[in-house]
């Protein structure tokens, strides 16, 4: 941050280091400083000057000044060379970050998306006879997701081809990312808590904690970032602390239910289940190492991040719709056969023991 300009001894506001302004204290004699334009360093906040130097002739080169968020900027030509003339042509366009080469990228996401929704939808319609609660979860999460892809599609085909920033297009895009992320998430610690293959339903504890966290991280996200790009103050006490909080206790908490579900299907000789939750624990440790991954490269090229995570996020949400995708054996990774199994041992054992009886009462009638 820096103080454009400065005031001399003599009450001169000089914006060039020349010789008087160099007399009069406004800047240094030094050769680097001469003939250009006066920075004074600042430690307060919202003060950031990009200079950009160029010497004579036509500049043929568009220069692009990136900025963090939504604010209020001023474009300043200053010519420190007297004998020089400056002249300016052309005209000063809001630009994006996204590039027309990035839209292909986000047009086959959104198409796969959307093609794993339909897909999905179709096969759960075609099996409804063996359906089980988790699909339910799956398939409103593909759709929310899908609905989000459509969303980025279209606020980045905006911000490409259009003049203007469409502030509602982009602020009810971010609303949908956070809430697909969250709720992506919540179904990731769900079906690792075994939701209808280990266990019938949630405790009414475990279901609570999911909901208050789930409904404190869409608030302190939603408001984070709104106050982000809307360039207001939104003071919630610890809020950062919090998402950080969120974030730590589902990292660790998923992978431990997860655990803990694989070593009661263990336990009960379910293998079939077993299997299908091998396959779940490579999903989820695949996608934590991308996400490492990512973290890394990331200090080094900032350009591919947005791709790179819309990647790593469509790659585990597929891989668990196609383990459990509808089909005419779905049954046999429901928790309610289970109990139908052991309800009908149950009867067996009860058929048998009256046979026994009336058997008995017939060896005591023949003796008699």
């Amino acid at each position: 941050s820096a103080y454009f300009g400065a005031i001399g001894n003599d009450g001169t506001y000089y914006v060039c280091c020349s010789e008087s302004a160099v007399q009069a204290g406004a800047c240094n004699d030094d050769e680097e400083e001469l003939g250009q334009l006066i920075l004074v360093p600042s430690n307060e906040y919202g003060y950031n000057i990009d200079v950009r130097s160029f010497g004579g002739g036509d500049m043929e080169d568009t220069m692009n000044v990136r900025f963090s968020k939504t604010s209020q900027a001023a474009l300043v030509f200053g010519n420190c060379q007297p004998t020089t003339t400056l002249r300016i042509q052309g005209t000063v366009t809001w630009t994006s970050n996204v590039t027309a080469g990035m839209l292909p990228i986000y047009t086959l996401i959104t198409v796969f998306y959307a093609g794993l929704c339909l897909w999905y939808g179709q096969l759960m319609r075609k099996h409804k006879e063996s359906r089980i609660n988790i699909e339910h979860w799956i398939f409103s999460t593909v759709a929310l997701a899908t609905l989000n892809a459509t969303l980025e599609t279209l606020n980045f085909t905006t911000e490409v081809y259009g003049t203007n920033e469409n502030m509602f297009l982009k602020i009810t895009s971010l609303l949908v990312s956070l809430t697909r992320h969250s709720v992506t998430r919540c179904l990731y610690l769900v079906l690792s808590l075994g939701l209808g293959v280990a266990t019938a339903s949630l405790s009414r504890i475990i279901t609570f904690l999911i909901a208050v966290f789930l409904a404190t991280d869409l608030i302190l996200l939603w408001a984070m970032h709104i106050a982000y790009y809307m360039n207001i103050h939104i003071d919630i006490p610890y809020s950062l602390q919090l998402v950080i909080a969120m974030e730590c206790i589902f990292t660790f908490w998923i992978p431990i239910a997860l655990c803990h579900t694989m070593y009661q299907l263990h336990k009960n000789e379910e293998h079939a289940k077993l299997i299908r939750y091998k396959w779940f624990m490579a999903i989820y440790f695949l996608t934590a190492t991308l996400s490492f991954l990512e973290s890394i490269f990331y200090r080094f090229n900032r350009s591919t991040m947005r791709e790179a995570n819309d990647l790593i996020t469509l790659v585990p949400l597929v891989c668990v719709a196609v383990l459990w995708r509808p089909n005419p054996n779905q049954q046999m990774y429901s928790y309610v056969l289970l109990e139908d199994d052991k309800e009908d041992e149950f009867n067996d054992v009860e058929l048998t023991e009256t046979f026994d009886d009336r058997s008995i009462e017939e060896d005591r009638k023949q003796i008699v």
